[in-house]
Parts: structure tokens; sequence; C-alpha cells
């Protein structure tokens, strides 16, 4: 029989070859393998990245969708309600007869307008006499002797009047000054957007200017009152005071303290 003999060490560098390409093998398909999810996460990345973007455009969109609700939203409520317009009232001297005339503020129509005038001197004077007569006040006692409503519905503003309407609102409120030298009233201005408050202060004043004719705007006796008025009020809503004129010439107190009851200081 014949016997081979390999070449051992012949045999050895083949096994150590291959051993070497197996782990250079090894090695590109790692590197393969690595690059493959590197690019798989970096398209993982970049889809991530635009729905990112697709979210945001989106959270933007509704955001300014909900914007132009609110405005929309606030442009229905303003023509509903009023949008914080509103009308206080200003005296008006005639001989010796006080009436109030209205002056309305802002750039919707005042809807539903309801005023209640209180004469606080009638109204103490009829509380007073109550107290004496050990008598409960009623409302209608005191509606009957200081308060006066008056409904006037919608009163349109000054920016939104037809052309060449002029805005003037009469509620029919009168008082003689004849045998008072000061009125003080309480003026509470109802509409859809809430509550306006008024205090008006009216003192006599002697030599008084000679009035304008209404008609033409010029001076006329006719018009004329034996006395004049300095008149003081303030107009708030929910305690932010919206006018005022004359604060500063009211009166003081016994405390110090500006009062509506104290005659005020007036230059003569």
């Amino acid at each position: 029989m014949l016997k081979y003999d390999y070449p051992r060490e012949g045999m050895r560098l083949n096994v150590a070859t291959a051993a070497g390409l197996l782990t250079l093998l090894g090695g590109a398909l790692s590197l393969y393998a690595n690059a493959q999810k590197s690019q798989a996460d970096a398209e993982k990345a970049t889809k991530a990245a635009e729905q990112a973007r697709k979210a945001q455009e989106q959270a933007e969109e509704i955001a300014r969708l909900a914007r132009e609700n609110t405005d929309i939203m606030k442009k229905l409520m303003a023509a509903t309600t009023g949008d914080g317009s509103y009308v206080y009232f200003k005296p008006l001297l005639t001989k010796d007869t006080i009436s109030l005339h209205g002056i309305p503020v802002g750039g919707t129509p005042i809807y539903d307008v309801m005023v209640t005038v209180t004469d606080i001197e009638a109204f103490n004077a009829y509380m007073d006499a109550a107290l004496k007569q050990n008598k409960e006040p009623t409302d209608e006692g005191i509606l009957a002797a200081s308060r006066r409503t008056v409904h006037l519905g919608t009163i349109p503003t000054l920016s939104n009047a037809p052309q060449g309407v002029s805005v003037a609102i009469e509620p029919g409120i009168h008082y003689s000054m004849n045998q008072r030298d000061e009125l003080v009233l309480r003026v509470e201005i109802w509409s859809r957007f809430g509550q306006v408050l008024e205090m008006i202060k009216i003192t006599k004043t002697e030599n008084p200017p000679l009035p304008d004719d209404p008609k033409t705007g010029k001076p006329n006796a006719v018009y004329s009152s034996p006395f004049g008025i300095d008149v003081i009020y303030k107009v708030e809503r929910d305690g932010e005071l919206l006018q005022q004129s004359g604060l500063d010439r009211l009166g003081t107190d016994a405390d110090g303290k500006p009062s509506w009851f104290v005659r005020p200081t007036i230059a003569r």
C-alpha cells in the first residue's frame, strides 16, 4: 500500500490564510451591517424630523384658526352686546330747571338701555321720614319719592349713527332748582354689556353766563337763568373711572374726605 505524506507546513499556511480571509469577511460583513443600520437610523431620523415639521405646521394652522375664531367671536359679541360702549349724562340748565342729556361713547350701538336716576336728597328725606314714623321703607315709596326709571332701548353711537344724524338722548327727567341750592343724582345706566354708575353734583352759582340759543348757537336772553350751575360728575364701570369732571372741587367732610354731600369749592 502506498503512503502519502501531506506537506504539513503548507497545510498550516493554507489554514491560516483561510482563517484570515474569514476574519476579513466577518469584518466586512460587520461594517456592511453597521452601514445598513446607520442608513436606516438616518432614514428614521429624517422621517421623524419630517413628521415633526408637519406636526408643527398643523399646530400653527390650528392656532391660526383658533385666533380667527376668537376674533370672529369677539366681533359677534361686540355686535350683540355693545362691546364696551356706554352712555353717560350731563345736566343742562334751562331757566330754573335741570334736564339730563345723554352722551354715547364707543364704536357700537348700546343695546337695551335702561336708566334709573335717584335724587339723593329726596331719597334721604324719605328714609328719615319712614324712620321717624317707624315704618318700613318700600320700593314703591322710594320710587315715588326719589327715583325715576326710563327705558331708552337701543342708542346709536356717534361713530355708527346715520350720516347727518345727531345723537341726542333726552330721557325726559327734569328737576327744578327753584327751592334748592344743590342737587346730587345717582344715575344707574344698564345695557346688555353691563352697568355704568354715574354720580352728578349740581350746585347753584351767581352771575350766570348768558346761554346760547340752541337754534342759532348765539347768546340769547330768552334762555337765561336767574343763576348758573357748577357741575361735578364721575362715571365708573366695575370700579374703573371712565369720565370725570371737577372731582378736585368736591367739598370735604368732617374727616377731611371728599364728599358729594358737602358744598364744593366754587370760584365766584
